[in-house]
C-alpha cells in the first residue's frame, strides 16, 4: 500500500511523538512506499510517527522512500534491504565526518549565475502558446509565471511557500518540459527545507538529460540526496554519467570527491584514490580539494 505524508502531516506527527522520543530512539516521519519493522519475531507495517530503538530492523520494497530522524540527525533510505537503525545510523556518521558537509555547500548553486541558462529557443516556444512573436509583445505562459515566482521564492529563502507555488504550476503545467522543471524545483526547495526524503520523491521523477538547462545542478542535488541516503551504488552511476559527458564540467571537483566516498563506501580502495586524486588536482586550495587530500591520506 502507497502511502504519502505531506509537510503538515509530519509537523503534526513530530509535534505529538517528540516528547515521547527517548535521546536514543528515532521516529519515522516520512514514508512513501512499504516499509516494515521487526517487532516480537514478525514483520508489520510501518506507519508514520512510528518509534524505533537502535536494534530495531526495518525492510524497505519496491519504489520506496522512507525517512527518520533523531539522535541529532535524520536517515533517508531508498534502497530495498533490511536494515538495523544502529547500523545505518554509524555508517551515516562516518559518510558526515568524510567532509560531507563541506561538500553541501557547493551544492545549492542554481541562483548564484552558475548554471546554464534557459535557451532563447526554449523560451520563445512557450512564449508561442500563448501569444505571436511577431506582434512585437514579449508574451509569458501562466508556466513561466509559476516558474519564475517559484525561483524568486527560492532566491529569497521562502522554500515553503516556493513548493506551494511550483505544485500550483505543475497543476496547470501543459507540457513535461513545465512539468520536470516544477518537479525540479519542487526536489530543490524541499532539500533546502531538509526534507530529503521528500525532495528524492520528487527528484526520482525527473530525466537526467543534458539537455536540460538544469542539468548540472540536477545531477548534483539528486547525487548528494543518494549520498546522503546511502545509495552509493545509485550515486555513482549518476556521477559516472556525469563524468563521463563533461569531464571538465562546472560540478566536476565537487563530484569527484563524492565520487571518492561512493567507492570508499562500497570498499574499493583503489577506485576511491583516483577519484579523490582528481578532485585535489583540480583545485587543492578549496574546501573540497582539502577534503578530498584529507581523505587520500586516510585511505593510505
Amino acid at each position: 500500500m502507497k502511502k504519502t505524508c505531506c509537510p503538515a502531516v509530519i509537523l503534526i506527527f513530530s509535534l505529538l511523538v517528540i516528547s515521547s522520543v527517548a535521546a536514543d530512539e528515532m521516529v519515522l516521519d516520512y514514508l512513501e512506499g512499504d516499509m516494515q519493522i521487526k517487532r516480537d519475531g514478525a514483520w508489520v507495517t510501518a506507519e508514520i510517527g512510528d518509534i524505533f530503538v537502535p536494534e530495531t530492523l526495518l525492510k524497505l520494497s519496491g519504489n520506496s522512500i522512507a525517512e527518520i530522524s533523531g539522535n541529532g540527525t535524520s536517515l533517508t533510505i531508498t534502497k530495498n534491504g533490511i536494515y538495523s537503525v544502529k547500523d545505518i545510523l554509524k555508517k551515516k556518521r562516518r559518510v558526515l565526518s568524510s567532509g560531507l558537509a563541506l561538500a553541501f555547500k557547493n551544492f545549492y548553486r542554481i541562483f548564484r549565475g552558475t548554471s546554464k541558462q534557459v535557451s532563447g529557443t526554449a523560451m520563445g516556444v512557450r512564449g508561442a502558446k500563448v501569444g505571436d512573436a511577431s506582434d512585437g509583445v514579449d508574451w509569458v505562459s501562466e508556466d513561466d509565471e509559476y516558474i519564475k515566482k517559484g525561483k524568486d521564492l527560492i532566491k529569497d529563502g521562502s522554500f515553503a511557500e516556493a513548493v506551494s507555488v511550483l505544485k500550483d504550476g505543475l497543476d496547470a503545467a501543459e507540457d513535461s518540459e513545465t512539468e520536470e522543471e516544477c518537479l525540479y524545483l519542487i526536489g530543490y526547495a524541499n532539500a533546502m527545507l531538509g526534507h530529503n526524503a521528500m525532495a528524492l520523491t520528487y527528484l526520482s521523477k525527473v530525466e537526467v538529460d543534458e539537455s536540460k538547462s538544469y542539468f548540472d545542478d540536477l545531477v548534483l542535488i539528486k547525487g548528494q540526496l543518494m549520498v546522503d541516503s546511502l545509495d552509493f551504488s545509485g550515486a555513482l552511476k549518476l556521477f559516472n554519467y556525469y563524468l563521463n559527458n563533461y569531464p571538465d564540467g562546472l560540478n566536476t571537483q565537487v563530484i569527484n570527491f563524492l565520487s571518492g566516498i561512493c567507492y570508499r563506501e562500497l570498499n574499493k580502495k583503489d577506485e576511491a584514490l583516483i577519484s579523490l586524486n582528481k578532485a585535489v588536482k583540480i583545485d587543492p586550495s578549496t574546501d573540497i580539494g582539502m577534503a578530498a587530500d584529507k581523505e587520500i591520506r586516510r585511505l593510505k
